[in-house]
């Protein structure tokens, strides 16, 4: 390894120091039955021990609906105050590995607006640290992405969502589909001030495509930011909304992003 590069910084990257690292953060994050899981994960990453040490890992307790870190821990099955709201939610449960700030939200930035899809790979392997984390015996079945209007599409020339999914569903060998159309076109998030705002551009943003599933019980949709929610929610409620309304039918949706 010595002749390889850190992604980030460019520095070489030390298989000693690598090791010392990995083995501190695989053993912050899973049981020890799982720590050889994880520790081969970290071991994926293009990054050196110090743009490691720059990842914030979000820990202690969260909303057990969307993930939000909490500061206080009341009783079994609390929910932050903005998940308390919400009577019907279409999505079962949304987790995050990452906090986005600092580090993170430049290489984001360096990912999805300047087009430098290296990072693609190094985000897919961090978003299975995720999974393995949190939805190892979710029973998830099959992977899918938040997709971009065509003409956001077109303007950027990818779509990060689905790099992520796809080279996430290759690591951890699940499949991977594409279910949602993106029916409407919202203005960017930075120009959609409050939450509410951002809920109602997202209503009817989606449609499901005519993909059956009939052996789906528990899906996964990818995306790279958790802000409010609005989005993912939206996506759950299209498939909901295409799937047949029988008990033997129901499918359980969850979503996974690199940060919130």
């Amino acid at each position: 390894m010595g002749d390889k590069m850190c992604l980030a910084c460019n520095r070489s990257l030390v298989q000693k120091r690598l090791e010392e690292t990995w083995t501190v953060l695989a053993r912050s994050l899973v049981p020890s039955s799982v720590y050889p899981r994880l520790y081969r994960l970290f071991g994926q990453l293009p990054l050196c021990a110090g743009c490691l040490s720059e990842l914030v890992i979000l820990q202690g307790v969260h909303c057990l609906r969307c993930g939000r870190s909490l500061q206080s821990w009341v009783g079994q099955g609390e929910l932050c105050g903005d998940c308390a709201h919400i009577a019907h939610d279409p999505l079962c449960c949304n987790r995050s590995l990452l906090r986005y700030d600092g580090w993170i939200k430049e290489r984001i930035g360096t990912f999805k607006y300047r087009g430098d899809e290296r990072w693609a790979h190094c985000f897919a392997v961090l978003m299975a640290i995720g999974y393995v984390r949190y939805f190892r015996d979710a029973g998830i079945s099959l992977i899918s992405y938040v997709p971009l209007h065509e003409n956001r599409q077109w303007e950027r020339g990818f779509n990060q969502a689905e790099l992520l999914a796809v080279q996430l569903g290759r690591i951890l060998r699940l499949p991977v589909k594409s279910l949602l159309l993106r029916t409407k076109e919202t203005d960017k998030q930075s120009k959609q001030v409050g939450r509410l705002a951002r809920q109602e551009s997202m209503r009817d943003a989606f449609a499901m495509l005519p993909i059956p599933l009939t052996r789906v019980k528990k899906l996964l949709i990818v995306d790279d930011i958790y802000t409010t929610g609005s989005t993912l929610r939206s996506c759950a409620t299209a498939i909901h909304a295409a799937a047949l309304p029988t008990a033997a039918n129901k499918i359980d949706v969850c979503s996974l992003t690199l940060c919130r």
